[in-house]
């Protein structure tokens, strides 16, 4: 598996479809935690404040993900106005329309 450098390179290597919401997170989940400093862990973009990840997202064939901590999704959740909720009350599927 090759390694991805930062959320730059991540966001450029998803499926195109995907490109504007991965931007539209990174930028909402940057504004939202501005204390957090954006990493890479397991080949996938976070947000992470002290020792504690809190935030990440992915790309996938089908969907995008935002994978938030307990506790703090709540506001994320409400600012993005594409997010449709799908399983757990802590994470969010975006899919393709």
């Amino acid at each position: 598996m090759t390694e991805i450098a930062d959320h730059d390179a991540y966001i450029a290597a998803a499926p195109e479809q995907f490109q504007p919401s991965l931007r539209h997170l990174r930028e909402l989940l940057a504004r939202t935690l501005p204390d957090a400093e954006e990493i890479m862990a397991y080949n996938m973009p976070g947000f992470r404040i002290g020792d504690t990840i809190v935030a990440g997202y992915a790309a996938f064939s089908k969907q995008c993900g935002l994978y938030v901590q307990g506790g703090c999704y709540q506001p994320v959740f409400r600012t993005h106005r594409d997010c449709r909720s799908q399983g757990s009350q802590d994470r969010c599927h975006l899919l393709a329309t």
